[in-house]
């Protein structure tokens, strides 16, 4: 398994010289499309994103989360220490959600060194996809 198995979305913005309060953005996602964040979705394929003036945005492979989903990984460290990571609010590309709230405070409570379990250490941190894959592979 290597990080090429799981790219990222292909994300672009269409840039036509307004700002983006009043045009609002335009995402490009392949090969599923996904809704943009304008008030009625302006979709193209992503092969005529250059043809389009788009500029490819996201690509350093840093996980957040997709749509109405949060994304929380269970891996265990070199080190042997079992956590669950989720991306940290601080940089606002994750939105405070009741959910992923629930599940870290519920993680929080069960998981923690105080329970009947081996422990987890919950964290909220950066992480990209190879931090994932490379879990994966001392995992097989």
């Amino acid at each position: 398994m290597s990080p090429d198995d799981f790219l990222p979305p292909s994300v672009h913005r269409l840039t036509d010289g307004q700002p983006l309060r009043s045009s609002g953005l335009n995402i490009l996602n392949a090969p599923k499309l996904q809704v943009t964040l304008t008030n009625e979705p302006k979709l193209v394929p992503a092969a005529d994103a250059p043809d389009l003036a788009a500029h490819k945005i996201f690509t350093d492979h840093m996980v957040t989360e997709a749509g109405s989903t949060n994304f929380f990984v269970d891996w265990t460290t070199t080190e042997g220490q079992s956590q669950m990571i989720t991306p940290p609010l601080d940089e606002h590309t994750i939105l405070p959600g009741v959910t992923r709230q629930t599940v870290l405070d519920m993680a929080r409570g069960r998981l923690s060194a105080h329970s009947d379990t081996e422990p987890v250490e919950i964290l909220e941190h950066k992480f990209t996809i190879n931090d994932i894959v490379s879990a994966a592979n001392r995992a097989n």
